[in-house]
Parts: C-alpha cells; structure tokens; sequence
C-alpha cells in the first residue's frame, strides 16, 4: 500500500482510534521487541535542518527562501519529515499543522510511533570546521557581510570540543553518533533554534 493511500485510509478510520491497536501477538513480545523502535540512521544536514526550521517559522523573506530553496527541500523530503508526514499529516498536505500534532498524540498508536522514533545525529562535541561553517550560508555570513557575534560563536564552539579527544578511550562510537528518541520534531529542537536567534541578534 503506498503511504499517500495509507495516509488516507488512515485518516478514515481515525475516529475509531480512540484506544490502542489490537495486536495479535504477546504484549510482552510485542513491547520488549526492537523492530517498534524506528531508527533513522540519517537525520540530514544541520544547515538543511535550520533553513527548513527559519523558513518553518516565517523568518526567512522571499530572497532567502529561494537562495536557501535546496537545502530547505532536502531536509523536507529527507528521513526525518519524510516519517513525520507519514505518521503526522492526515490531510496529505505537505504540512504538519498543530492541529495535526495535536491529534496525532491523541492517537495512542500514532502518539507511540512518535514516541519510539530514534534519530541518530552527530554529536555537536564531535567538532568538524565543515560543518559549522555549513551554518555560514544559512545565516548570512559571508567574508564581506561578517557576523560577528556567529564568528565568536565558532570559536567558542571550537574551544569546547572533546568528543575526538576522549572517544576511543573511553569505547565512545568514534564518529560521534547519537541516538537521541522524538527531540527533532520539525528541525532543530526548538531552544536551541531560540537560543541561536537570540544570539545573533
């Protein structure tokens, strides 16, 4: 069944979800089983992940929506907002409305299959230059419209890494993967997307 159908059908039946869904099989087999866990193993692109956040939240103008237009699709077709829709966006509209989260969490089987999704990311304390510097597009920043408070930000960043210098000594996954369950709703999570904001201005 494709997920656009699933989606639908789903959407009809909805109002029948009040409880859980029967299983045919032990609950205790059924809980303690790791296939209910949905591991994205690839959650995208941090710069991907907050042009798609700004444009999300209306802060980007029109200019910066098309200048930033690949990276913001990527992360909206990517894994991550990929499962959300399938879970999430009743109406198949390429949205995620509040409405739509809010009844998702009232559906106990939609509410646990958001629940049960790790993403693995890479840990910010695994310092690569690349990846920051990724962040410079997205932002505004270049060499001739320095921000200065982003370019402080860096270093400080920078000064903090200790991931590569402690991982093989202490059986830390040397690319510094994390599986971290349901906290990349929509992007960035949101107090680090505040914080950041409040930063640069």
């Amino acid at each position: 069944m494709s997920k656009k159908f699933e989606r639908l059908w789903l959407s009809r039946i909805q109002p029948q979800l009040h409880g859980y869904v029967i299983t045919f099989i032990d609950i205790a087999e059924w809980l303690g089983n790791m296939k209910n866990i949905g591991i994205i193993n690839d959650c995208g692109h941090l710069a991907s992940s907050l042009a798609y956040n700004f444009n999300a939240r209306g802060l980007l103008v029109d200019a910066d929506v098309e200048r930033l237009r690949p990276r913001i699709d990527r992360w909206d077709q990517g894994p991550v907002q990929s499962r959300l829709y399938d879970i999430i966006d009743s109406n198949c509209d390429g949205k995620l409305a509040a409405d739509e989260i809010q009844t998702a969490l009232g559906i106990p089987a939609k509410a646990q299959s958001i629940a049960q999704l790790a993403i693995e990311y890479e840990s910010e304390w695994h310092y690569r230059q690349a990846k920051w510097d990724d962040l410079d597009e997205v932002l505004g920043h270049t060499p001739s419209t320095p921000l200065l408070n982003w370019m402080a930000e860096k270093e400080r960043i920078r000064e903090l890494k200790w991931w590569s210098d402690v991982a093989g000594r202490v059986g830390l996954p040397e690319g510094a993967g994390l599986s971290l369950a349901s906290c990349w709703v929509g992007g960035l999570c949101q107090s680090r997307i505040n914080w950041l904001l409040r930063y640069l201005n």
